[in-house]
This record gives C-alpha cells, sequence and structure tokens, in this order.
C-alpha cells in the first residue's frame, strides 16, 4: 500500500501543528524534505538550532514512506539526519484492507517518538564545536571524502561549503562542527539520494567520540600534498590558495 502525499502532509500537519516545510522537494508522485519544529528552536551566538523530521513518500511505491528525526542550522537550513537513533521504523503494510485512520495514529505516534531523539543529537552536534584541530582543514576533509569514498566533484563541493563555513563562523572554522557543517551545506546542491546521503554522513560524523575525532585528524595530518590533491576535482575560481591552509 502506498498513501496520497496530501493525505500525508495533512497528517504530518496534525502531528506538528505550527511547524515549517524546509529544504522541500517534489515532483508528481514523491515529496521529500523537512518539518521544522518551532518549540525546539535553540538560539545560539552564531545562529539557531533545532530539530525536524525528514520525510518521504512516493505515491507510486518507488520510496518508502520515512520518518526520521533531524536536525537544522537557521543560518544556513542545513540539515542533519540523526541516523544514531532513528527510534521505531514506520512501515505499511501493502496488503488487504488498511485502516486509515489507524495509519493516521501510527503516523503521528510515531512523529511524536522521534522528537526527543532529535533533541539529544542536537545536543551532540553543538558539542562537536568543542572538537578542535591544527590540521589542515583541506588534507582533514579529504581524509573524510576518501574514507567515505565521496567522489572528487562532491568533494570539491564539501571543501568550497567549508570555505563558506570559514567565512561565517571563522571561530569555529577548524572543528568537527565545521566538518559535518560542511558535508551537509553541500549535500544541499546534490540530487535527491546524494543529498539524504549528505545528510546522514553528517549525522555519524556527529557522533564521533573524543578518540575518533584525534585519530581522524592524525591519518589526515599523515597525508601527502599530493595525495589531498587527488581527493579533489580542480579548483572553482572563486576558491583561493588560502583555502589550503
Amino acid at each position: 500500500m502506498s498513501v496520497r502525499n496530501l493525505w500525508y502532509l495533512q497528517v504530518v500537519n496534525r502531528a506538528l501543528p505550527g511547524s515549517r516545510l524546509s529544504h522541500w522537494r517534489r515532483d508528481d508522485n514523491t515529496v521529500l524534505g523537512n518539518v521544522l519544529i518551532p518549540d525546539t528552536i535553540r538560539a545560539e551566538w552564531d545562529s539557531e538550532y533545532g530539530a525536524m523530521i525528514s520525510l518521504s513518500n512516493c505515491e507510486i511505491g518507488k520510496r518508502r514512506l520515512s520518518q526520521t528525526p533531524s536536525l537544522f542550522r537557521a543560518i544556513c537550513m542545513n540539515g542533519c539526519i540523526w541516523g544514531q537513533a532513528k527510534g521505531q521504523t514506520f512501515t505499511l503494510n501493502r496488503r488487504g484492507f488498511v485502516d486509515l485512520a489507524e495509519v493516521e495514529k501510527s503516523l503521528i505516534d510515531n512523529i511524536r517518538a522521534q522528537i526527543p531523539l532529535a533533541l539529544e543529537g542536537l545536543k551532540q552536534l553543538l558539542n562537536t564545536r568543542t572538537f578542535q584541530t591544527k590540521t589542515s582543514m583541506k588534507a582533514l576533509l579529504a581524509q573524510v571524502c576518501q574514507e567515505q569514498r565521496i567522489p572528487k566533484a562532491q568533494a570539491s563541493s564539501v571543501l568550497q561549503a567549508w570555505w563558506v563555513e570559514r567565512r561565517e563562523t571563522p571561530d569555529l572554522a577548524r572543528t568537527l562542527f565545521a566538518v559535518v557543517n560542511s558535508i551537509t551545506r553541500a549535500g544541499q546542491t546534490q540530487d535527491n539520494r546524494n543529498w539524504l546521503k549528505f545528510d546522514a554522513l553528517g549525522g555519524q560524523l556527529a557522533t564521533m567520540s573524543a578518540d575518533d575525532w584525534s585519530r581522524l585528524t592524525s591519518r589526515a595530518a599523515r597525508l601527502k600534498s599530493t595525495e589531498v590533491d587527488a581527493a579533489y576535482a580542480r579548483w572553482s575560481p572563486e576558491l583561493t590558495p588560502e583555502i589550503a591552509t
């Protein structure tokens, strides 16, 4: 069974009144995007952060109905899927009679169960601002992209996103927080599949321990300059040599 997109969005609205849509993409059959939860927003010195639910549905069954806890950063509307704690997976019975009233109740219960998970993820995301490094960020991002098998063109998008991060929040440019946000910011330039992949990777990186971070930066520091350059496509004209620092 699949459900109509309009009906699904009406259910979400009843579950989260006053919420807002973000990063919304759709075609004739599919909806994909995030719903921001207003009463979870936290003000910080450089931006605002909060919880959201990452949603997807396809009326013809090409994409499963999905509800996942996620995070947002208002300064750039980054999304970060909190993959560590997805809560109860929601699945629809695709055979026989389905009572839509029961489906609606299950959907709403599932959405509400995700909110505490996203709030816990928010605490961990903000904590990544304390994970700092003196390693070249060009090398560090190259190491992340190589380990995650991110193609060169997409890796260049991540590096470009870090350049924006450095300009907007210079005090955080050499932190795990900047790495996570460079990944998720770059994801906004990708197609739907890679957009979700990058958001999920951001969530994965945000759960790193201090030891994990130390080992990652050590691996990056050992990269040769030729290995770093090999991780990326050719630079866009707007990137200056200063980005290599």
